[in-house]
């Protein structure tokens, strides 16, 4: 199989075998349970990629980036698996929250993870585009002599 020889490791869960199709998450190589900044997970159906989700730990909190499950083979639990992956390495690494985000209008991906338990917090979440999707600085006022 095209995993094993790119030398990725599985992930301790596979999940449930249903014959030759068996769903199998792979923690890929560049990701290290030893340095958990960046966990890359793959989820592979024969031999196809039907779902990834990132994770990382920065010692004080954990945080799921960027689930994604080929929409063929959605709501077959594999999102589901993969978030359960992310949680169980984080909290194996003495994680104790898992943070994500997700768009306001993005209804359902909030009722996906309140599902498994997440909820919003009271927090207000920044950001600032860097480089050539920055933003022009905002023109200074002009102080005034009094």
């Amino acid at each position: 199989m095209p995993w094993s020889r790119c030398g990725s490791r599985r992930s301790p869960s596979t999940g449930t075998r249903h014959g030759r199709n068996a769903t199998r998450i792979f923690l890929l190589p560049t990701s290290s349970r030893r340095s958990p900044s960046c966990l890359f997970f793959v989820a592979v159906l024969g031999e196809r990629i039907v779902g990834t989700v990132m994770g990382g730990y920065d010692g004080h909190r954990g945080w799921m980036h960027s689930l994604a499950v080929d929409e063929s083979v959605c709501r077959h639990g594999i999102g589901t698996r993969l978030v359960a992956h992310v949680e169980s390495t984080l909290t194996e690494l003495g994680c104790p929250k898992l943070n994500l985000q997700i768009q306001s209008a993005k209804t359902e991906l909030r009722g996906f993870y309140e599902a498994l338990g997440y909820r919003a917090d009271a927090v207000i979440s920044l950001g600032k585009r860097l480089g050539e999707l920055a933003a022009p600085a905002p023109a200074k006022a002009p102080v005034s002599a009094s």
